[in-house]
């Protein structure tokens, strides 16, 4: 799935578009993908996304957020990673909103279809270079 993906990606960035991944981690057991796990887009491959995850879980624990609480009570090793679809990016956004359109549904904290403040501050550099 992985190699399949770096291709899918690779081909689309030939686009003037940037690209996205709508992606879900759940457990195996899980069937509903708009009330169980977490629903998220990447620019970026979703393994190295996942990772930062991980990171995040690893250096940043927090009791408060889904995810986090997710990883701890069921082990990352169980979390399954599903590609929903690719995209151009605002159309990804959109996609995440149809999923996740509140805060705190299955495991997202914040509700979907919103550029993380950290995005945003690295968008807005980028721009600035050009």
């Amino acid at each position: 799935m992985q190699r399949d993906e770096f291709y899918e990606v690779k081909l689309l960035q030939h686009n003037e578009e940037k690209i996205a991944v709508v992606y879900w981690l759940h457990l195996k057991e899980h069937t509903d993908v708009f009330t169980q796990g977490y629903v998220g887009v990447t620019t970026r491959l979703i393994d190295v996304r996942f990772k930062e995850h991980c990171r995040k879980f690893a250096t940043q624990y927090n009791h408060y957020n889904p995810l986090h609480l997710a990883f701890m009570q069921h082990g990352i090793e169980n979390v399954v990673i599903t590609r929903l679809c690719v995209c151009n990016e605002k159309e990804a956004y959109h996609i995440e909103k149809l999923f996740r359109p509140f805060e705190y549904m299955g495991w997202n904290t914040s509700e979907g279809g919103k550029i993380s403040k950290m995005s945003l501050e690295i968008i807005k550099r980028k721009q600035n270079v050009q």
